[in-house]
């Protein structure tokens, strides 16, 4: 099941996209359908806030790319 997540990075833009938890195992997807996955394990971050940070990089790539 994913989770829905919405922020406002630093310079106020919103930020959106999913994240979900399997197998140890956290991806997170933007809107556009770029996704991040990386092992929670080697993370000591909560789930949501590692999603958030995956989340937030996809967003200055995306960006970027612009």
């Amino acid at each position: 099941m994913s989770e829905k997540i919405n922020f406002q990075d630093t310079d106020g833009n919103q930020v959106s996209g999913q994240y979900k938890v399997s197998d140890g195992m956290i991806t997170v997807t933007a809107p556009d359908g770029r996704t991040k996955t990386v092992e929670i394990e080697e993370s000591k971050l909560s789930p949501e806030t590692l999603a958030k940070m995956l989340l937030l990089q996809l967003h200055r790539e995306g960006r970027a790319a612009d």
